[in-house]
């Protein structure tokens, strides 16, 4: 039977930007692109993985559209996201 880990977010920015450092200088772009668009949209790696390259276009066009509008006018980022999948 297999333990269950216990897996919590990283929540110190320092360590953020470490982790994202370290995926710039020792791991391919791919790999640190794909941290960076899970830390800001919240979504499983799985669902990353399934992301084509319209539909992160798209996002990026979506957040765009999205950052003139004030916080309080705008989608939840996740939701967006998951309206693509």
């Amino acid at each position: 039977m297999t333990q269950q880990k216990n897996v919590q977010p990283i929540r110190d920015q320092q360590q953020l930007e470490d982790m994202k450092w370290a995926l710039k200088r020792h791991c391919s772009e791919r790999d640190y692109i794909l941290f960076v668009l899970g830390c800001e949209t919240g979504l499983r790696v799985g669902d990353l993985l399934k992301l084509s390259t319209k539909q992160i276009l798209t996002l990026k066009q979506t957040k765009q559209d999205s950052s003139g509008q004030g916080r309080q006018n705008a989608k939840n980022p996740r939701h967006v996201y998951r309206e693509l999948l």
